[in-house]
């Protein structure tokens, strides 16, 4: 897996402690694949999402699973998840959790 991922993890719980050190972190992750019209949610075995326009202009995409971590452990731990689901996409290989 790249390191940008844990250089990205490391980051973003670094600044969250430094900004509320009082409160125990979490942040919330998704994880999706964009090929051509086609977006895929990585953490949801590679099922197919769509985008939605929000009244504020917004572009979100869903449905999507939103995984909530704690730690950059954790955050690790998903993003993994959706490497491999990928991975296996990618292969034409039958994923399965």
């Amino acid at each position: 897996m790249s390191s940008i991922y844990s250089q990205a993890s490391s980051d973003i719980f670094r600044y969250i402690s430094s900004i509320h050190s009082h409160t125990p972190p979490t942040v919330t992750i998704s994880m999706v694949e964009i090929a051509g019209d086609t977006i895929h949610d990585l953490l949801n075995t590679y099922t197919i999402a769509h985008t939605r326009m929000a009244s504020d202009g917004g572009v979100h995409i869903y449905p999507v699973v939103e995984c909530m971590v704690g730690c950059m452990e954790d955050m690790m731990g998903v993003i993994q998840h959706g490497v491999n689901v990928r991975s296996t996409a990618a292969t034409g290989m039958v994923y399965s959790i």
